[in-house]
């Protein structure tokens, strides 16, 4: 079945997300919050929870006049530093560096390291991918990381887990804030934005995309902000190879505005409908020359002609792609491990904090 189910009266509007049999439900009128709340319970064998504290493994914290939402994971972090006995020492600021990723990619276990090492790896990359897909988006690179080892870890590889179970634990009460007022809705999504400030208030989601050129299949990583915070974000590993960093740059946009066009459609049944084309920033110019026009090469006449859907999208101005400086681009922490300078300011930029703010 779907997992989210929508209705729009006059009364206003209702949505619903279903998983098993959990539901959430978010109301614009506590009438009609309160009359479905009523006839669903008289139907199936339910129990109205009110206000939701806690959720699938989350923590939900409101604060519905100022306009604040704030997910984490803290009960749950809490529990995984008890369960794997991190202790104070071991949380550290930032989840990778550097000299980690390079120590991990170039060790060569044996057997008997990996039969010594795959229990605790296992269970740590689990946890890890939960905090990831939820609600600790600057941890996206290291969860693809890992993910990449869990058949062959080495003691390499259990020490990079502690460490970044260690940083999650130490910033267990972090978590992604939304703030309601960032929207600029009053009856609308009549808002303007600056389009030379990309960290603007925005009415609507805003995409980047990046990638990292490897002899290997590089790295896509794109991310959406609205509300102050991110909404989706994905890393993972491209399915094909690429012969330039432009090539790769092409393929991870061409997945962002994919992604794109479903947000799109989410919004138009939320709404009267979209004015303006959705924006996606690439710091690419290479990739951006690649989805805008559409020539054969020698250097580009591979590419296999379902990535140029995105032309396609252009033209019809359903998205717009936008230049935009690489140490302006918030998706640059899914695709490497970065210094904790940078990594604390692209943690920032997406919406992760300890408190409302």
């Amino acid at each position: 079945d779907p997992q989210m189910f929508i209705h729009i009266s006059d009364l206003g509007t209702i949505i619903v997300l279903v998983y098993v049999d959990d539901l959430l439900i978010f109301s614009s009128c506590p009438v009609l919050r309160a009359t479905f709340a009523e006839s669903i319970c008289a139907r199936f064998k339910m129990k109205d929870l009110g206000r939701t504290i806690k959720a699938l493994g989350m923590d939900f914290s409101q604060d519905l006049d100022g306009r604040f939402l704030k997910l984490c994971l803290k009960s749950y972090l809490v529990g995984v530093g008890e369960r794997f006995s991190i202790s104070p020492v071991e949380c550290l600021e930032t989840p990778l560096t550097k000299a980690i990723v390079t120590q991990c990619e170039q060790a060569k276990p044996s057997e008997r390291e990996i039969s010594e090492c795959i229990d605790f790896y296992s269970k740590a990359t689990g946890v890890v991918i939960f905090a990831a897909s939820t609600c600790r988006p600057e941890c996206g690179f290291a969860a693809h990381f890992m993910s990449r080892f869990m058949h062959r870890p080495s003691s390499y590889h259990c020490k990079m887990a502690r460490r970044v179970l260690g940083y999650l634990v130490g910033t267990a009460n972090f978590g992604v804030v939304y703030n309601g007022k960032s929207l600029g809705i009053s009856g609308g999504l009549q808002v303007e934005q600056d389009k030379d400030d990309f960290r603007a208030p925005i009415p609507r989601p805003i995409g980047a995309s990046d990638s990292n050129h490897a002899v290997e299949p590089s790295v896509t990583a794109f991310v959406f902000l609205m509300a102050g915070a991110a909404v989706l974000w994905i890393c993972r590993l491209q399915k094909v190879s690429s012969i330039s960093s432009a090539e790769a740059e092409f393929y991870a946009l061409s997945s962002c505005v994919a992604m794109s066009l479903h947000l799109g459609n989410v919004l138009e049944e939320l709404s009267e409908g979209l004015t303006t084309p959705l924006r996606i920033l690439c710091d690419s110019r290479g990739a951006r020359m690649l989805a805008q026009h559409v020539r054969s090469t020698t250097r580009t006449r591979h590419i296999h002609r379902r990535w140029f859907f995105v032309t396609h999208y252009i033209k019809s101005k359903r998205v717009v792609i936008d230049q935009v400086p690489s140490k302006d681009n918030w998706s640059n922490v899914l695709t490497k491990p970065v210094g904790m300078a940078d990594f604390k300011f692209d943690r920032t930029r997406l919406g992760v904090f300890a408190e409302f703010c």
